[in-house]
Parts: structure tokens; C-alpha cells; sequence
């Protein structure tokens, strides 16, 4: 719907024939359809005008005819005390990829691409396609910020081995007014092994959380936590549930205490030194990752809840079950139950009244991520009502992929235009300061 009309706006100008299509400022024998833009800012025309003037219409190549409804509302004018970006909206969408990579179907692209590119079309935005490569960096950043009103990032993680050159070309395209999808400092945030620290004393963190960057820091930490009980190690594809077998009543377990550590991948459990256990995780400190040492919660064999979400609305809760009694968290799921949220109330509500904390604690971004998912594993039951809890233990927003559930481009080409409509046409506004009283006040109290 275009940005900022209002039928108190759409007055001055002379009724539209048909809502099919908006007649030219001049007769022609066969007018193409006007592209679909929001009109600039401007004045109300005298009332009546022998020949209104139209908004201007730019060129576009391969421009389609679009749906009646959204040619009619964005051939609007726009009301100027709620500017929009300079050019107005061009309703042009990029989304990034890069070729090859396992997420790719037999024609090139992500499986769940192509459907976002129709979903977009029908609702008259045109939407492209873009394989970013690193030297072309200037060329497609060009290109992005002369057409494009916002960019929708779908690179999976290891796809582009070099991050970095391109999340500063999405800095720099957020600086020029393009509407981030999500911006890259949002996603690394969200991602990073240390996010779950952030959430200590929020309804769904683990006070007991931290997190490694040094072996020094592990060394020094880790025997401290494990006196409290049963832990669970992450490092980048590679968890374990450590147990304490020494009976051990000091603040700290020595060194030469022998813990069962249990590989979540796989199930496979040993029985080493707490000494040999740490020197075997020395390997994982590369300076690159951290290690998050957090409470083993025991209801894990009962399988993670994930709560996919767009942007701030949820679309569907996966129950993964493990197929064995002895799984572990971030197994293999062999089981999995996908349920509609409504059926999650328990979960899902309350959780939503937590986003905006949650994303504070993050780093307070304008958005929340596009696509992304939470998980969780089952706490404690209630001690009141008896009912479950739930823990955040993983979130996730890189490039959540929805290929079984395609029907979500539809929900996925709402949210998209929503967010760069929002972003693009937010109130300016100006506070003027005064004091009370003085000779340069006029009878109503103002200078």
C-alpha cells in the first residue's frame, strides 16, 4: 500500500475513471500502464485543473502490468509532512545469494528463493536476484543503491568464505538509505556463541551461562561451574554433557577428578581426567570461536522446540524429538513434529512479550531479523501450576532456509514490504525548546 496517502490527501485530485488503470496528463492511442512507484511529495493542484498533472513515471526496463488495486492506491500523492526516502519508493527488492553451495537447487538458486521472487511480483514489487562475488563488490553496490529500496541477505554460512568484504558493502548500502534485511551486525549478534550470556536474568536465559574466548579463561572457569553439576559444552559443531564422577564437596573439582563427557553429536560417552578432557579442548580455542558453558538441563532427552519467526511474528514450532533415550542436546533428530504456534501458547506468548528485551540485550537494532529461529529445551516443571518451562539454548537468523514450508513466501513478501515500507516512511519530527515567561513571548505564550 503506498506510503503515507489517506483519503483527506487523495481529495484534490480528480476522480479516477476505473481502478484498473490511471489515465495519462495527455491523450495517447495505446498509454502502457504506469510503472508501479509511489509519487514524490506534492502540492495539492488548483482546484479544478483542465488537465491534472500526473506523477512522473521513470522509465523501468521489463516493467510487468501489476494488480488493479496496488496501481490505483500508489498512484497516490504522498502527504509531505511524512517525507519518505528522496526518490521515493521504487518497490524493487535484491536478494543476495552466491552460486554453488549445497543449499542450491538443479536451476541455481535456493530452493526457497524463486518462490519469494513471485510472492514479491504479486503484490506488484519487483524483486532480483543478485550472486555477489567479491570482485564485483563496487559494481553490484552501484547498482543496489540506484534501484533497489531494500536488500533481503540469503547466503548461508560457509557459502562465501570471506564474510567480511561483503557485510561492509551492506554497512555501507544501510548508510545510503537501502532498508537492511537483515543488517549483518544484527545477524552476528544474534549468531554468536556469547548471545545466550546476554540473556542472564530474563525469563529465558541461564544465569549460570559463560563464555570462553582463551583455553586461559576455560582453565580458570570451567572447574568452578562443574562443581555446581552437570554441564553442556558448545564449540561450533562439537557439544558434550560433562559429569562429575569424583564426589567432590569444594568449591572447585581438582583436576585429577574423573568426568564422564558425552558427545551430543553422536551419543558416544569416555570416562577421562578433567585435565585430559581440558587439554583435548585446547584445539577448539582458534581465536576465531568461543566455547559456551551453560547448565545441562536433563529434560533434553524429551527433544528442543524451535520457533521459526518472521520478524516479530511466529509461523511454525518444531518439536525434535531424538530417537533415542540416551540423545543429547544438538543431536541428530530422527523424530520431528512440525505444529502451527497456536498450539505452543504456553511457549510462544510469552516468548513474544520478551522480544523487545531480547533484542535490546542483543544491541538494539531497528529491526529484528528477517527469518530466524529460537530453540529451546525443557526446564523444570513449575513448581505452581505444574506446567512446563523452557529454556533458550540456540539462536539462530544466518540464512534460515524454509524449503518444506514454501507456502511462507507469502508471509515472508508481506513482512518484507511492511519493514521497508515502515523504515522508509517514518515521522521526522522536531522539538523546539522555550522557557516560560520573557519579552519575547506574544499573548499565547509563545515566542
Amino acid at each position: 500500500m503506498g506510503c503515507g496517502a489517506s483519503k483527506q490527501e487523495t481529495a484534490p485530485l480528480p476522480p479516477v475513471p476505473t481502478p484498473v488503470s490511471v489515465p495519462p496528463p495527455r491523450a495517447a492511442p495505446a498509454p502502457p500502464p504506469p510503472a508501479p512507484v509511489v509519487a514524490p511529495p506534492a502540492p495539492a493542484p488548483a482546484p479544478p485543473p483542465p488537465e491534472p498533472e500526473l506523477p512522473s513515471v521513470p522509465e523501468k526496463k521489463e516493467a510487468k502490468p501489476k494488480p488493479a488495486a496496488v496501481v490505483a492506491v500508489v498512484a497516490a500523492p504522498v502527504k509531505a509532512a511524512e517525507p519518505i526516502a528522496p526518490k521515493g519508493l521504487r518497490h524493487h527488492v535484491v536478494i543476495f545469494e552466491v552460486a554453488g553451495g549445497s543449499d542450491k537447487g538443479p536451476d541455481g538458486f535456493r530452493k526457497d528463493t524463486l518462490p519469494i521472487v513471485d510472492s514479491l511480483r504479486v503484490r506488484g514489487w519487483n524483486a532480483e536476484v543478485i550472486f555477489y562475488t567479491h570482485e564485483k563488490k563496487a559494481a553490484i553496490y552501484k547498482h543496489v543503491v540506484e534501484t533497489a529500496d531494500c536488500y533481503v541477505h540469503r547466503i548461508a554460512p560457509g557459502n562465501l568464505k570471506n564474510e567480511e568484504p561483503y557485510f561492509e558493502m551492506l554497512r555501507d548500502l544501510v548508510k545510503k538509505g537501502v532498508v537492511a534485511l537483515s543488517h549483518p551486525d544484527a545477524m552476528m549478534k544474534y549468531c554468536a556463541p556469547d548471545a545466550l550470556t546476554k540473556l542472564k536474568g530474563t525469563k529465558y536465559g541461564l544465569d549460570d551461562t559463560h563464555a570462553y574466548s582463551t583455553i586461559q579463561e576455560f582453565n580458570e572457569c570451567f572447574p568452578k561451574t562443574l562443581a555446581n553439576g552437570d554441564r553442556a559444552l558448545k564449540c561450533g559443531e562439537s557439544s558434550w554433557h560433562v559429569q562429575c564422577l569424583t564426589p567432590c564437596k569444594n568449591a572447585c573439582v581438582p583436576f585429577e577428578a574423573t568426568v564422564k563427557c558425552t558427545e551430543a553429536k553422536n551419543g558416544r560417552a569416555e570416562e577421562r581426567s578433567l585435565s585430559n578432557f581440558m587439554t583435548m579442548c585446547e584445539k577448539f580455542f582458534d581465536g576465531k570461536t568461543m566455547m559456551l558453558d551453560r547448565r545441562f538441563c536433563p529434560r533434553v532427552v524429551e527433544g528442543e522446540v524451535r520457533v521459526l519467526l518472521i520478524n516479530k511474528t511466529p509461523v511454525s514450532v518444531v518439536h525434535k524429538k531424538p530417537a533415542g533415550a540416551d540423545a543429547h542436546s544438538h543431536t541428530h533428530h530422527t523424530h520431528t513434529h512440525y505444529d502451527p504456534p497456536w498450539k505452543w501458547d504456553d511457549l510462544v506468548q510469552p516468548f513474544l512479550r520478551e522480544l523487545p528485551q531480547l533484542n535490546e540485550r542483543m544491541g538494539d537494532f531497528p529491526n529484528m531479523p528477517l527469518i530466524w529461529t529460537a530453540d529451546f529445551v525443557l526446564g523444570e516443571k513449575c513448581p505452581t501450576s505444574g506446567g512446563d518451562t523452557y529454556h533458550l539454548c540456540e539462536i539462530d537468523c544466518a540464512c534460515v532456509g524454509f524449503a518444506s514450508q514454501l507456502e511462507l513466501s507469502e508471509v515472508l513478501a508481506d513482512e518484507i514490504i511492511a519493514m521497508t515500507v515502515e523504515h522508509k516512511c517514518l515521522k521526522k519530527k522536531a522539538v523546539i525548546l522555550e522557557v516560560a515567561g520573557g519579552t519575547d513571548k506574544g499573548p499565547d505564550g509563545f515566542r
